[in-house]
């Protein structure tokens, strides 16, 4: 209430404030998250991989990763994309590393890059 001149006035007063939305919390998981493949006989092998982008803990399928190895001392050892979601790794008979690991990697402008890994332990040829 407001008294002005000896008369008492209600006085209403709306104040508007904008309040920031939150940033998203994107991550990425990749499954399974370690394999292995024994080469020691001479074949290669091969490991599949899904890997999944949340935005605040919701799988969204519209989100994709690029895939990537390292670790190799194989030329021939990899991954091939299969899909937006999909990785295979062919471990070539030739590889002598011990340990790949698998990246899927997630990449938007706001957030930045986020990524998963994934461990192979190879049994390499003798």
């Amino acid at each position: 209430d407001v008294t002005v001149n000896g008369e008492t006035e209600v006085v209403s007063v709306t104040i508007a404030a904008e309040v920031p939305t939150p940033a998203s919390t994107i991550t990425v998981e990749i499954t399974p998250a370690s394999a292995t493949a024994d080469v020691s006989g001479g074949s290669e092998k091969t490991v599949n991989f899904t890997a999944e982008v949340k935005v605040d803990g919701t799988t969204d399928s519209s989100k994709t990763v690029t895939w990537s190895v390292a670790g190799s001392n194989s030329a021939t050892s990899g991954t091939l994309f299969k899909d937006s979601s999909k990785g295979e790794l062919t471990v070539a008979a030739d590889e002598k590393a011990t340990t790949l690991t698998v990246t899927a990697t997630y990449t938007d402008s706001e957030s930045g890059n986020k990524t998963a890994t994934a461990t192979v332990t190879v049994t390499p040829a003798s």
